[in-house]
């Protein structure tokens, strides 16, 4: 059987063959594909579940992955007719007249935005072949691009000019302590494609400058916010007193926490993710929560969280008895493991990312332990399991 792969952001097929795509046999989903004339017969032969946007184009284009900045210098260099497909951004620089733009030799395919000066917006059409996005404006400086999750602080805004056009492709967090007559006075418009979380409180200055496409969440007045997993025990927990708690990931409280600790430490909690606790807390948890969707999942004995791990079975001889097992991304369970030790070591399963068995047997036994079917539980032994791929940003066949 052929591979299986998972997201692709950008399908190069401009010269794929037969043979390269052979081994294909299904893609998840592609946000954009590429293709030449000769090449566009080869894209029904592969089975793609999802596909945001194909385009054609030919052999010689270029292909830019991000951002591509068109100045004056980059338009006398181009003397010869050319094509640019850009997966990203297009800004135009203020320095660009709009007799370089008439007089242009190359041509360029946009997925993705365009921004250019308020007075070249309509001349850079003539550049444009196609554009999936919209052509915005800028007016005093070049956009300020961020492509990885950042914190906006006052430090960040005092290094940006008034009046600056930000462009966000991934999480923005707004800090807490964020000045927002600042934010107001550096920030002309703020664009995300991702995620933004902020306050309560700066919910409407943050509107004002804002657009978003994808997620906004508001952190409740008076919360302390986490960015990742919490594992506390009866040590740690001290740390908090009286607090009330914003996560957006799993919080995990050892055996060892005391009831008297729980109600010292935290007067509510707000959970997006979910709260891996004793059965002798879980009533007091259940109390300090906000909303209702949060999953609390209790244990009575020992448990074990997991993030990445491959077992052995003497990974699985060395657990407790009725270990209640979390997983939140990978288990991998390399060998076959007799099916009573399994069954006595594994108490409760919750998955929430994959589990990847040896056999069909082991399958089994774990889907019978499921308290949380979140994930997917995969038998390794089927050959079309084996020949997976995980998300790709550029696949070139």
């Amino acid at each position: 059987m052929g591979m299986t792969i998972g997201n692709v952001g950008l399908l190069n097929m401009v010269n794929a063959t037969e043979e390269s795509i052979r081994d294909i046999e299904k893609i998840e989903n592609v946000g954009l594909v590429i293709y030449a004339k000769e090449t566009a017969p080869l894209l029904s032969k592969l089975t793609i579940n999802n596909i945001g946007q194909t385009l054609e184009t030919s052999h010689q284009a270029r292909i830019v992955n991000g951002r591509l900045l068109i100045d004056s210098a980059f338009l006398e260099a181009m003397l010869e007719p050319c094509t640019f497909l850009v997966n990203g951004l297009v800004i135009v620089a203020k320095d660009v007249t709009v007799e370089q733009l008439k007089q242009a030799a190359c041509q360029i395919v946009v997925h993705g935005s365009v921004y250019a000066p308020p007075a070249l917006k309509g001349a850079v059409n003539l550049l444009l072949k196609t554009v999936s996005g919209s052509v915005e404006t800028y007016t005093d400086h070049l956009p300020q691009i961020e492509t990885t999750s950042i914190q906006l602080t006052n430090s960040y805004l005092k290094a940006l000019p008034p009046g600056q056009l930000l462009i966000v492709n991934g999480k923005l967090e707004l800090a807490p302590d964020l000045d927002m007559a600042l934010f107001s006075d550096r920030i002309a418009r703020l664009t995300i494609n991702g995620k933004a979380l902020l306050y309560a409180t700066q919910e409407q200055g943050f509107y004002e400058k804002a657009s978003v496409v994808g997620k906004v969440a508001i952190v409740p007045s008076g919360f302390q916010v986490t960015t990742g997993t919490l594992r506390l025990n009866e040590h740690s927990i001290k740390r908090f007193r009286g607090s009330s708690l914003y996560t957006t990931k799993p919080l995990l409280l050892q055996k060892g926490i005391s009831r008297e600790q729980l109600q010292t430490a935290f007067t509510a909690i707000h959970s997006t993710s979910y709260i891996v606790c004793h059965e002798e807390l879980e009533d007091l948890v259940y109390e300090r929560l906000d909303r209702f969707e949060t999953d609390v999942l209790s244990y009575s004995g020992a448990f074990r969280f997991i993030e990445k791990e491959n077992w052995q079975q003497e990974d699985v001889e060395w657990l407790e008895a009725n270990t209640t097992i979390v997983v939140d991304d990978t288990l991998t369970i390399t060998e076959k493991i007799a099916e009573n030790i399994l069954n006595e070591k594994i108490g409760t399963l919750d998955l929430f990312g994959s589990v990847y068995t040896a056999d069909a047997a082991q399958k089994a036994l774990l889907q019978s332990k499921l308290r949380t079917p979140e994930g997917i539980l995969v038998d390794q032994s089927n050959q079309s399991a084996r020949n997976r791929m995980g998300n790709i940003g550029e696949l070139t066949l």
